[in-house]
């Protein structure tokens, strides 16, 4: 397949199916931030983490957004 007739995706949404029944996408909201020959990279933006902004991106550690979860 020529790539330039794959659909890019990056910037869109990927919404779950209501009837899916895998845990890990149950109800999910995915931003597509990357989507190429490669494959795909996306963030779900729904889930909330127990994690800080500062703990996934240590540059933000001295941010006033760094306890941001």
């Amino acid at each position: 397949m020529d790539d330039s007739s794959q659909t890019n995706l990056n910037g869109c949404f990927l919404l779950s199916d209501a009837n899916m029944s895998d845990i890990h996408f149950h109800r999910t909201v995915i931003l597509i931030v990357n989507h190429d020959a490669n494959g795909a990279f996306g963030l779900v933006v729904n889930r909330r983490l127990e994690a800080t902004l500062s703990d996934a991106i240590p540059d933000f550690a001295d941010s006033e957004a760094s306890d941001i979860p």
